[in-house]
């Protein structure tokens, strides 16, 4: 898959859905090690030689069991990391240790403790050490789900009037998807949206003559505006560099653009079209 050619809807649903399986299997190795540990503390309680086999078989029934859950859970975070690759995005969901959870297993299930308080003191280090093990793969979807949120913020954009700012969000939602190309054609028809509603006032006070603004090209309009003083040369300039390349029949170019480039424009879009409103607000 290009970098430009995004992903559809049912792939960002697959992510959240993976995410939630992953979370609710991870959920599942806790009760299934309990109940083996709660086993293991009630063999412990009587003659090694008559519970010899009981210990061995609830302990190869656990490590069965913990395979079979961390394999499953490791196969839907592979693929969630996979999709994940495919969306550019640098973070990752790490996967279960196995082998780390064997061989804390093998530490804890490996002893018979009959003192009570001793029992205690093991049963409490083992389970941290789990935990320790399985918390490292949350924290990772912890950060992950961070990171995402912070993917997608933009400043300044709750100070746009709401007929520029859903044109804002619709190019943050394909940006969301990946469809890079489309969203600077949305962000930059959006940004246009506000210059003619410029050369609309202007026209209507009688400051500028009449124009045809669907015929006028991007460069003229931004150079109209700034001769009616409608914009400073500094604001002519920054509009200028933040053209957005369509062809001639008003679709977004083939020109590739990475995740960072798109992001940084529409976010610079955001900040002028609050200045833009600004002035829009002082035309009579």
């Amino acid at each position: 898959m290009s970098e430009n050619s995004g992903i559809g809807f049912a792939i960002s649903v697959k992510i959240g859905i993976f995410i939630e399986n992953i979370n609710r299997r991870v959920d599942r190795l806790h009760p299934h090690i309990e109940s083996s540990l709660m086993m293991h503390n009630l063999y412990e309680s009587f003659s090694l030689k008559d519970n010899g086999p009981r210990f061995k078989e609830n302990y190869k029934h656990l490590l069965a069991h913990i395979k079979i859950e961390v394999d499953g859970t490791n196969k839907q975070i592979k693929a969630a990391n996979k999709l994940l690759h495919l969306l550019k995005h640098k973070k990752e969901i790490l996967p279960i240790d196995y082998l780390a959870i064997k061989q804390v297993a093998d530490e804890r299930f490996n002893e018979k403790l009959e003192e009570n308080k001793s029992q205690k003191l093991s049963n409490e280090n083992f389970k941290l050490k789990i935990d320790k093990i399985i918390t490292a793969t949350r924290k990772s979807i912890f950060e992950l789900a961070n990171y995402l949120n912070e993917v997608e913020k933009f400043n300044q954009l709750d100070k746009l009037n709401k007929e520029y700012k859903d044109g804002v969000e619709e190019a943050i939602d394909i940006y969301s998807f990946g469809h890079l190309n489309t969203s600077l054609f949305v962000i930059g028809r959006t940004l246009e949206d506000v210059l003619d509603a410029g050369l609309r006032k202007l026209i209507k006070s009688k400051k500028i003559k009449k124009i045809l603004i669907t015929k006028t090209k991007y460069e003229a309009k931004i150079g109209i505006l700034m001769n009616a003083n409608f914009i400073d040369e500094r604001l002519f300039h920054e509009l200028n560099t933040v053209r957005i390349d369509r062809n001639d029949t008003g679709h977004p170019t083939k020109r590739r653009v990475t995740r960072e480039e798109c992001e940084n424009t529409i976010q610079r879009v955001i900040l002028l079209i609050e200045k833009l409103q600004k002035n829009l607000a002082r035309i009579q």
